[in-house]
């Protein structure tokens, strides 16, 4: 009798044993599916790689003799079937460039990083539609569709009669719910603009509303690295615009890695250089006192250059996962600014040091 009581008791012990072995192997099963779709994608991102940030293939374009010359030495995603007339003519083809590789990223990454690449394409969109702002009126204006910034939209922005129709465009879309407030509060120059698109764009992505929990800490640490460069940025830039703390610190995005006392200290500050002080020991003001040239500080390429080390490390943290993917979008964008500063110097006749120090070049060690 004592036996068949423990046998009951062993029979259903197995079964749930099973069940959770069952499950087990069911999420095994499901990690290596997507470790599978990332090992090809991470593959081919490799492949195809993002030459125009190593110091190797730009400081030879740097050194090239105008742009027909530079135009015929670019290769791949960024080649030019033929040399541009100007610099306006050059920037609307790289711009051309990127969005389509963006495009053909997302069509053709595994599902599973979808909504990742969606996610940081906002960064992009926000850059279009401040150049868009730009341009109300202009109608024959080139346009550059990306993500949900599609050409009819691009469009109905561009035929507005002011600022305010504008934003009205926008409302349904996720960076632009702020910005007709804005505006009608007497608050909307485009340099406040700017800041609100750039401020909404950091905010949904370190929300990551959506993504799938195995890519949540590449988005986490490279969205920390977005608000650092944000905040960072402003907070300089108001010693120059003589932007009161509370207001300064009242436009800041939250997340960064950069503590609260540093930053209230930098908003505090009297001076730019008290302000860099602020930030001693950390690596943002590594970026930043490399970025010195006779005084003055080249904060958009201390900036660009510490968010393409953030990708790079991130690249190698989550080497079997998202990660790549989210060095290579980051990469992609520091290579047509790169160029874009290639044909600015070739059109305008910058010097070779002027040209350097402008560069956004991934670390050796990298």
């Amino acid at each position: 009798m004592a036996f068949l009581e423990l046998s009951g008791l062993i029979y259903p012990a197995i079964g749930a044993a099973g069940a959770l072995a069952a499950a087990g192997a069911a999420i095994g099963v499901k990690y290596m599916i997507r470790l599978g779709q990332f090992s090809y994608q991470n593959a081919r991102l490799s492949t195809i790689g993002n030459p125009y940030v190593l110091k190797e293939e730009l400081i030879p374009l740097a050194e090239s003799t105008g742009a027909e010359g530079l135009s015929r030495s670019i290769q791949g995603t960024f080649a030019f079937s033929e040399p541009p007339a100007s610099f306006r003519e050059a920037d609307h083809r790289l711009m051309d460039s990127f969005d389509r590789e963006m495009g053909s990223l997302l069509r053709d990454s595994p599902g599973s990083a979808d909504s990742t690449i969606r996610l940081l394409m906002l960064r992009y969109e926000s850059m279009e539609i401040k150049r868009l702002l730009r341009s109300l009126g202009k109608a024959s204006e080139p346009i550059h569709p990306i993500g949900s910034i599609g050409a009819d939209l691009e469009r109905q922005i561009l035929g507005s009669g002011s600022l305010s129709q504008a934003v009205e465009c926008l409302e349904y879309h996720p960076l632009g719910r702020g910005l007709a407030p804005l505006v009608r509060s007497g608050d909307g120059s485009l340099s406040s603009i700017d800041l609100a698109l750039d401020r909404a764009a950091i905010e949904l992505i370190n929300d990551a509303e959506g993504i799938p929990r195995a890519a949540r800490k590449g988005i986490s640490n490279i969205g920390g690295v977005l608000a650092d460069a944000y905040n960072i940025n402003l907070l300089l830039r108001s010693k120059g615009a003589f932007l009161d703390r509370e207001k300064a610190l009242n436009q800041m995005v939250r997340g960064g890695t950069i503590g609260q006392a540093r930053l209230e200290g930098m908003a505090e500050a009297v001076t730019l250089h008290e302000a860099v002080q602020a930030l001693s020991g950390t690596l943002p003001e590594e970026h930043l006192k490399r970025s010195e040239v006779s005084g003055k500080i080249n904060m958009n390429a201390a900036m660009d250059r510490m968010l393409l080390e953030g990708a790079v490390k991130i690249g190698h943290r989550y080497f079997s996962g998202i990660g790549p993917t989210i060095r290579y979008i980051f990469s992609l964008e520091m290579e047509m600014r790169n160029l874009r500063t290639l044909f600015l110097a070739a059109f305008y006749r910058w010097d070779r040091d002027r040209t350097v120090g402008n560069l956004v070049v991934q670390e050796e060690n990298a």
